[in-house]
């Protein structure tokens, strides 16, 4: 079994169907597996799951609720330089997130972080095959001036197995209403 650590946002029923939309065109894989999210620790198999709740636990007491607004999409290639994502990026609350996602990677998880990557953090809505169509189809979303408000108000460590997703524990953030 699999396990991360996600922010699922609260999102407007427009925001959400947008995204949906966009998802269900160019993130094919993943739309009927997961909903929108931001993923703070990625998937590992090899850490026992009392351990990865236990610091799940406790890394997230005390942290606030992330509000965001998202205003752009970039294009991003995964390591292999093979495929291309699209990305929901927030301006508002980008750092917070960063945060957020630094303080998951601290103890059990330190030795896991991939410094060869740099952690962005996003909302995925398309895989492609070539830079250019990720490109053309960044640059079409870009041109509709986004402003997509959201907060993060729980982490949910989910499993992942045989593609299917499911929330074992969801932790709630401190409100910040």
């Amino acid at each position: 079994m699999l396990l991360a650590a996600i922010g699922y946002p609260e999102l407007s029923q427009p925001d959400f169907e947008w995204i949906q939309t966009i998802r269900a065109q160019y993130d094919v894989d993943d739309y009927n597996l997961i909903k929108p999210h931001f993923t703070f620790v990625f998937p590992y198999s090899d850490i026992e799951k009392k351990n990865f709740l236990r610091h799940m636990d406790k890394c997230v007491g005390g942290i606030k609720s992330i509000r965001f607004i998202i205003n752009r999409v970039i294009i991003n290639a995964d390591v292999s330089g093979r495929k291309w994502y699209l990305f929901l990026i927030p301006e508002d609350g980008y750092n917070e997130i960063v945060n957020l996602h630094d303080t998951l990677y601290t103890g059990l998880l330190s030795g896991k972080l991939r410094r060869d990557i740099p952690y962005i953090p996003h909302i995925t809505t398309g895989v492609f095959n070539g830079e250019q169509e990720c490109d053309k189809v960044s640059d079409k979303l870009n041109r509709e001036k986004l402003s997509i408000k959201g907060q993060i108000s729980a982490i949910d460590v989910v499993s992942l197995e045989k593609n299917k997703v499911e929330t074992i524990v969801k932790f709630e953030l401190i409100s910040n209403r």
